[in-house]
């Protein structure tokens, strides 16, 4: 399938942000995010691709800096876009529409196209998401640091260690293996262990998506977390 027709709108911003909520009230909108998504309201197929980039430069979403060196290598980019782009077009595709849903019984209509994602990772990762979908669409969250590196340090204190996706329902009719073969994806980092560093990473992903916001002009739009509480309907 030709993806560089495609518009999807993808959600980018640091974890504890806000993401989640906005990509919520997005899906409520009518936005198809994918049929099975985790906790967090991310679609597990994008969020599984994501995590796989970042550990191809060695990096994790607490650690996402050598991502940006794998983007200088354009070999390295060309091979994950192919990679990438097989998948979209493969059956493992299906963990997007969920394999109990009414768009794999014959003769009904085929499944809706991505609408969009969120994914923090993605923050990161969009250029090569961009190199896929060149005409998408890009929403940044963003909230104070002060109070993403409390609630990081929150996370961690309340759920030493807790798998990404364990116990989601949605996910056990899904009959595939996994992509990548992960480890448990886990929420407990020792970076984010303390008010000093969760603000650093929370300066890292505000760098690169401030970046990107340049870049991308009026394709991306900018939400503040606190201005949506304070005028929630505005």
């Amino acid at each position: 399938m030709n993806w560089s027709e495609e518009t999807p709108l993808i959600i980018i911003g640091m974890h504890r942000s806000g993401t989640t909520m906005v990509a919520q009230v997005l899906t409520e909108l009518g936005l198809f995010q994918g049929q099975v998504k985790d906790h967090n309201h991310e679609p597990v197929f994008f969020v599984e691709l994501n995590e796989w980039l970042l550990r191809l430069a060695g990096g994790a979403w607490d650690y996402p800096l050598p991502f940006k060196l794998f983007l200088k290598d354009k070999q390295l980019c060309n091979n994950a876009i192919n990679f990438i782009s097989t998948r979209l077009d493969s059956s493992e595709v299906e963990i997007l529409w969920g394999t109990n849903d009414k768009w794999f019984r014959p003769g009904l209509a085929k499944p809706p196209k991505i609408r969009g994602w969120k994914d923090p990772r993605n923050t990161f990762t969009l250029p090569l998401w961009l190199e896929l979908f060149p005409k998408a669409r890009v929403i940044h969250v963003y909230r104070h640091g002060v109070d993403v590196a409390a609630s990081l340090i929150t996370r961690t204190e309340k759920v030493p260690v807790t798998h990404q996706f364990a116990g989601d329902d949605r996910l056990k009719d899904v009959k595939r293996k996994p992509l990548f073969h992960l480890e448990p994806i886990l929420t407990y980092t020792v970076r984010c262990s303390s008010l000093e560093d969760s603000f650093s990473l929370w300066e890292e992903y505000m760098a690169e998506a401030t970046n990107h916001v340049s870049a991308l002009g009026n394709r991306c739009h900018q939400i503040c977390y606190e201005n949506i509480l304070e005028k929630p309907e505005e």
